[in-house]
């Protein structure tokens, strides 16, 4: 059984527009403005808005699919696009209503069309209360498996911080994992408005910085102590630098302790290996380290598909297949067995021959 634990749905307005409710909907699409913040270049100022960008085309449920055939991939759990930038959303009666719109929609273009694609909702981080109410609809009424927080938002709180404990106290009573990725904009949060160019140095450490800084929090607030069932992922970052993090950690609470200051009851790496999984680069030289130190059960591959090219997947997962440095054993731990733990999915491809819904 192969999971992807991150692949990509592509929204457009119009096809969400149809799914608004209230006063929303009730109102005139302007096409002109885009429902979420930009998360790409345009964003930053890099690259003319008017130019083509890939990322506006559809890929629907049956593109999905085709893929999923052709990657050998048995389910997909599907993030969303531009909709990673719905933390950036300032008007809280806007990102609720956009939250419900995008999770109905994305449960009707993907997850009704297979067993096999599994939406992850959109949570309103701007309303808390609302943010758990719209976790308890989207996987009691809709069937999606997680939640999805922005790691780079406008909250001027991290996810610690016990504002948030109704969303983390509602994951843990249905039983759901809650997911944090990051985008490449909003670079300000982290000064990466520094370098001059998109590319390679923003992605880089956009994505692993404003992880480590979420992650910092849940763990040192005691997020894992009030709600020990919570499970987390942290995506489309690697997954060598929990290995520094948690050094880091243990340190402070090495601190905390000798210096006779409130600390937590345990280490803050045993709630990371405990509570936390990541997605890890196939090719990264430092994954035996990480599968010593942090483990191999929770660890997670991601195809990151539609945003990486088919070959780019292709090549990965064969020369991962090659690796001598990883046992088989973790191989399929990492491909798929972990995903499917953490996700809570059964093997739909059994379920469903052919891919069929």
């Amino acid at each position: 059984m192969i999971v992807d634990a991150d692949g990509h749905v592509r929204e457009l307005d119009e096809r969400i527009y149809e799914y608004l409710e209230g006063r929303y909907g009730q109102l005139v699409h302007d096409p002109t403005h885009r429902f979420f913040p930009s998360v790409g270049p345009s964003a930053l100022g890099l690259r003319d808005p008017a130019v083509h960008d890939v990322k506006s085309i559809e890929v629907d449920g049956d593109v999905w699919l085709e893929a999923l055939e052709e990657f050998g991939i048995d389910s997909a759990v599907l993030f969303p696009t531009a909709g990673l930038g719905h933390g950036q959303i300032r008007n809280p009666d806007w990102a609720c209503a956009l939250a419900r719109a995008y999770n109905r929609w994305a449960q009707d273009t993907y997850g009704r069309v297979s067993p096999r694609l599994k939406p992850v909702a959109i949570l309103p981080v701007q309303d808390v209360a609302a943010a758990a109410a719209e976790l308890r609809f989207a996987v009691t009424e809709l069937g999606m498996v997680a939640g999805f927080l922005p790691a780079g938002n406008c909250i001027n709180e991290p996810f610690g911080h016990p504002d948030f404990d109704p969303i983390w106290a509602e994951a843990e009573r249905l039983g759901v994992p809650i997911a944090l990725h990051a985008h490449t904009g909003d670079t300000q949060w982290l000064t990466l408005h520094l370098f001059d160019t998109r590319g390679a140095k923003i992605h880089a450490l956009s994505h692993p910085f404003k992880n480590i800084v979420q992650l910092t929090s849940i763990v040192m607030d005691g997020v894992f102590e009030r709600f020990p069932g919570v499970r987390l992922a942290c995506l489309e970052s690697g997954s060598t630098w929990v290995l520094g993090l948690m050094d880091r950690l243990d340190y402070e609470h090495h601190r905390e302790k000798r210096n006779a200051r409130p600390a937590l009851p345990r280490k803050p790496s045993a709630y990371i290996r405990e509570h936390v999984y990541v997605t890890c680069d196939l090719s990264e030289g430092m994954l035996p380290a990480t599968i010593e130190r942090f483990g191999a059960d929770h660890l997670m591959f991601a195809s990151d598909f539609p945003h990486d090219a088919r070959a780019w997947i292709h090549d990965e997962m064969a020369e991962f297949g090659e690796r001598t440095d990883v046992t088989e054993e973790t191989k399929r731990k990492i491909l798929g067995e972990n995903a499917a733990r953490f996700f809570g999915l059964a093997p739909a491809k059994m379920t469903a021959p052919g891919g069929a819904g």
